[in-house]
Order: C-alpha cells, then structure tokens, then sequence
C-alpha cells in the first residue's frame, strides 16, 4: 500500500500537468552568477533569516540548487516561525523536486512533500497580503481541486513554529525529533486534526500502528469527515491486519471528498488487493449550453460527428441535458443546485432509454452515464450525481447530504463505485457485519 503525505500524487501533476511558468523554466535554466546580496545584517533572528531567505531566492533564480536548498534552511533554523522564510523555503524544496523529479532523483517526493508543507505554513503563519496570495493560488494548482479545503485551525504562532521544526525532522527522517517537536506543537493546539494526523505519521514510520491509530482517532473525533485521516487509519488498519476496518476507512476518505484522487487511488489498491473493482471513472463534461449576459442561450457543445454514431449519440444527449440545467426560473420555483442537476440527469437517461444498460460504450462520457443509469434504477441518484458530478455549484448540497445520509453514501459507494468480490478476504471476515452493517442485509 502506498504511504506518505497527501500530495505524493502532485509528483505525477507536475509531469503531466502545465507548471506555472516560473516553475516550468527551473529545470532547463542555465546557472548564472548570483545576484548581490547585502553583506552585513541586522545580527537578529528574524533579520538572518529574512536575509538569508533572500539569499536562497536568488539562488533558486539563478538554479543553483543546493545553495538554495542551504540557505533556506539556516533561514527556517534562525526563526521557524518567520513567513517570508516559510515561503521561499517551500518554493525551493517544491522547485528542486520538480527538477529532480525529472531527473528520476529518488529524493524528488519528499521534497515536494516538504515545499507544500512550508507553504501551506506560511499561509498560516501570514494569510494576507500579495505574496500570500500568490502562495494561495500555487497550492490550488497543486491540490488539483479547492471544492473541499483541508480542515484548517488558527493556531498560536509559537504552535506553528514547533510545527515547522516539526515537519523538518520528518522530512530528513529525524523521527523522534519530529515526534517531540509534534508533541510541542499539539500542546499548544490540542484542536487542530491535521496535527493529530501528522503526529500519527510518525508513529505509523516507526512501526507503532495502534500508537498511530489512536492519533488518527483523535483527529477524526475532531474533524469526522478528515478524508486524509481516514486513508492513513485505512493504511494503518491494513498493517494491523483488520481487513473490514481497512475497506471501511477507504471508503470514508472518498466519501467524505470525492474529488480526493489520492484517495481514490488508495481505494483501487485495496480493491486489487483484496479482491474487488474501483469501477469509478473521470470524464470531461462539456459546459453545454449557457445563458448569455443577455438572457440568450448559447450553445457551446461540439456538432454531431460525421461518421461516430457514438460521439454524435453523445453530442445529442449533452444537448437535452444542458438545457435542463439552464438556470431559468429555478431559484423562483425553489429548486436546489442538486435538484436541477437530478432533473437534468434524468431527462438525459429518458432519451438514452433502455439502451444505456446494455450498449457497449468506448467514450468515457458514455460509460459514465452507465454509471448514473445503474445508481437511478437502484434509488441511488443523487448519491451517484454527488461522487461522480461534485463541483462547484453543488458542493453546499454535497454537504448537506453527506452529513445527513453518510450511510447511504456508503452504501452506493460500495456497492457501485467499489464493490468487493463474493469471495473477497474482506467480506468472508467474520467482523465484517460489525464494521459495515449498513452494507449487510
């Protein structure tokens, strides 16, 4: 089972995905001579580490790595807590982990793992302000998604710094001196979950599973639905051998946040495993059609292709349901985001008809609407609508309901999305009644 931090799958974003340009240009740029930096400084720590960090983003501009990564690092030893230190810091062990990702250099994770980490300090320690913001629409590319943001608690600053020094350790694999500094932090946060979380890590890379499970259950009594905690405690549960626990808590991380892709990831491998099939699926949807400035409705979807009965099939039913979703008069008859989307839904399987349940489809599209054909015939739309659909527009109903019907979200998730094997060790466990009884009759 894969371990680690959140953002392991950004290691693939960065190769598949367009970086932003001031990282894009950092693997191939040439070394020049550094920029000037002031010789002497105001001997204080905050006064170091601001000119230090200065100094490692001169470095970094110039792609003299390891003198970046040096710097930054007596920056954040001179004053942990110190934001414009906690930025560049991050920027340098994100860019260096690209470069190196690149390059096939084993260390290119982790540093990656380490740049967000700074980063999403920084934002902590200093919200405001244009760097800040800059930093805020960094990690939004990285995350992939923003519809759901992590669970986040203003903590006091001398908590956050004994987090940096934390995440320092465990990033050079100084676990028991991360443990400790983990420990200080949480003494000054008890109520921040993602701690709790991060304190489990350590625990967990030093082999103490129950010690580990118990920080995830912390977390998760704070925060039910921290999806990461519950793909740690699944991993956890997996190395303590409870098979049932191990299905549950994967099931909870995508649940709790369906656009989670490390977390679907994590799912599919349990289902490998184990004896199952994550028969999730991404598609892209047309934005179909949408009301103009004016009140027009412009048509924004691609002409029937000449030749692919398929394609034009599904150019044809993209065009019944986006019209159903138009905003026309919803608000006045009282309908909610989920609903017009279940209405839309709807009217789009009403002109596949019975052919959607048995036709044999290629495009992605098209097999996606198997799956909402699948969910509406077994009382599960809008469940469905909600796992495969969330977006913007339908995330206050996505909570809405979540939090109301969890055990049918459960439910439809594992029986349709990640249905288990007859003969799945899992479900042959004699604890699995106990574990999951909203899926045993």
């Amino acid at each position: 089972m894969r371990r680690r931090r959140h953002l392991l799958w950004i290691a693939l974003l960065a190769l598949t995905v367009a970086a932003p340009p001031a990282l894009a240009k950092r693997a191939g740029k040439k070394k020049t001579k550094k920029k000037p930096v002031a010789e002497e400084v105001q001997e204080t720590p905050v006064a170091l580490a601001a000119a230090l960090a200065e100094r490692a983003r001169a470095a970094l501009d110039a792609g003299e790595f390891e003198p970046a990564l040096t710097l930054a690092q007596q920056a954040l030893e001179h004053d942990p807590g110190n934001a414009r230190a906690m930025r560049v810091a991050g920027r340098v062990y994100l860019e260096v982990g690209i470069s190196l990702l690149q390059q096939g250099d084993p260390r290119a994770q982790d540093l990656m793992i380490h740049g967000i980490t700074h980063l999403q300090l920084a934002l902590e320690a200093e919200p405001t302000g244009p760097e800040a913001d800059e930093v805020r629409e960094l990690l939004a590319f990285l995350s992939g998604d923003g519809l759901l943001p992590d669970p986040t608690v203003e903590c006091p600053p001398e908590a956050g710094a004994a987090l940096a020094e934390a995440e320092d350790h465990f990033g050079r694999n100084e676990l028991d001196q991360a443990a400790a500094k983990y420990e200080e932090a949480l003494a000054g946060c008890p109520e921040n979950s993602t701690w709790w979380m991060y304190s489990g890590d350590v625990l967990f890379l030093r082999e103490d599973y129950s010690g580990a499970l118990e920080r995830f259950g912390r977390a998760l009594a704070l925060e039910p639905c921290h999806w990461r905690a519950h793909r740690f405690a699944s991993d956890t549960h997996h190395r303590l051998g409870d098979l049932p626990s191990t299905y549950r808590s994967a099931l909870l991380s995508v649940v709790c946040n369906p656009t989670y892709e490390n977390g679907w990831d994590y799912l599919g491998q349990t289902m490998t495993n184990y004896g199952g099939e994550l028969r999730r699926l991404s598609a892209d949807w047309p934005a179909g059609p949408q009301v103009s400035p004016s009140g027009e409705v412009v048509v924004n979807l691609a002409p029937p292709v000449e030749g692919d009965e398929e394609a034009s099939r599904e150019s044809a039913l993209m065009m019944v349901y986006g019209l159903a979703r138009v905003p026309i008069d919803d608000e006045a008859l009282g309908l909610s985001a989920l609903q017009v989307e279940e209405r839309a839904v709807t009217l789009g399987l009403d002109f596949l008809g019975e052919e959607v349940f048995t036709a044999t489809y290629g495009r992605p599209l098209m097999r996606a609407w198997q799956l909402l054909a699948r969910a509406q015939a077994d009382g599960y739309l809008p469940e469905a609508i909600l796992m495969l659909r969330l977006d913007e527009h339908l995330v206050d109903d996505f909570l809405a309901h979540r939090d109301a019907h969890m055990e049918r979200m459960l439910r439809y998730t594992a029986t349709h999305l990640a249905p288990l094997n007859d003969d799945s060790p899992i479900r042959t466990d004699p604890t699995y009644p106990a574990v999951l009884p909203e899926l045993v009759d």
